[in-house]
């Protein structure tokens, strides 16, 4: 064996192809060879056709998930920002476009003047004239199961009194499920010696309609399964499909040592539209 040939097998076998450097030196009248390559700066880099992540002492392959999400992440992209394969323009509604912009407008000393469709193209939810993921997931026009949220009123684990199924788009599923919680929830009214009583609920709505945005914002939207909301007497479940992005881990999370990253950052750039949608408090 030579050292090219070990070269060329690596290079060989991965993909894209790897050349690593090597140096060598003489030691205890033997030769040793150091082959080395700086990290790769786009992932995951196949082995004979297969992606392989390090546990401890073992290799354990990728998931088809794992290693979509590993290369939009080291491009800077999300599945949101991708065009869409399912559907069309055909599927957008303008007039929920028309509604965005107004409520944009609202807040900006410099309204936005543009068409619907411009100002699509501008914010990059249309790319060549056809729509992205989160261009369909905020703008749909029409009933789409991939982004369920089913939402139930529970009288125990196993007895459901109410419930409601939402497809809508994303603007509109927020809007909805905080009216279903308000609906199953507790409020009470405090007289004050004023003119009008103030309103208490059960559990604070801001707090409430945070969790809900970042339910629909942060949502694995390439797991078929729905999001699930189960309402009880004294508490209230959430559930969303899909794992944590690496290398996030629960550890991580109770202990804040991590990085904030955007699973959807189209959707996420877009959150700010959500907070304002309506929600009579």
């Amino acid at each position: 064996e030579t050292v090219q040939q070990w070269i060329n097998e690596v290079k060989g076998k991965t993909q894209p192809s790897i050349v690593p450097d090597y140096l060598s030196y003489s030691m205890n009248n033997k030769t040793v060879v150091i082959l080395s390559d700086m990290e790769f700066p786009i992932k995951p880099v196949a082995l004979k056709g297969r992606y392989f992540k390090r546990i401890g002492n073992s290799n354990h392959l990728l998931s088809v998930d794992e290693v979509t999400n590993m290369h939009m992440r080291s491009i800077n992209a999300s599945w949101d920002s991708h065009v869409s394969h399912s559907y069309s323009m055909d599927t957008i509604s303008l007039d929920k476009v028309s509604g965005f912009i107004y409520e944009m407008n609202r807040k900006r000393e410099i309204p936005i003047s543009d068409e619907p469709l411009t100002v699509l193209k501008k914010l990059q939810l249309t790319k060549n004239g056809q729509p992205t993921n989160a261009c369909i997931l905020l703008f749909t026009g029409i009933e789409r199961a991939h982004s369920t949220i089913m939402a139930g009123r529970f009288t125990d684990p196993s007895t459901i009194k109410d419930s409601i199924t939402i497809q809508s788009d994303l603007f509109s599923q927020v809007g909805n499920v905080m009216d279903f919680i308000k609906k199953h929830i507790n409020k009470e009214f405090i007289v004050t010696g004023e003119p009008f009583h103030e309103e208490r609920w059960q559990y604070p709505l801001n707090a409430i309609r945070e969790i809900v945005i970042n339910m629909v914002v942060h949502r694995n939207y390439q797991d078929y399964n729905d999001s699930i909301i189960k309402i009880y007497n004294d508490k209230i479940e959430f559930f969303n499909p899909g794992r944590l992005i690496e290398p996030l881990t629960i550890e991580k999370l109770i202990n804040g040592d991590y990085l904030s990253v955007a699973r959807n950052k189209q959707i996420d750039r877009k959150s700010t539209r959500l907070n304002s949608s309506h929600v009579s408090q």
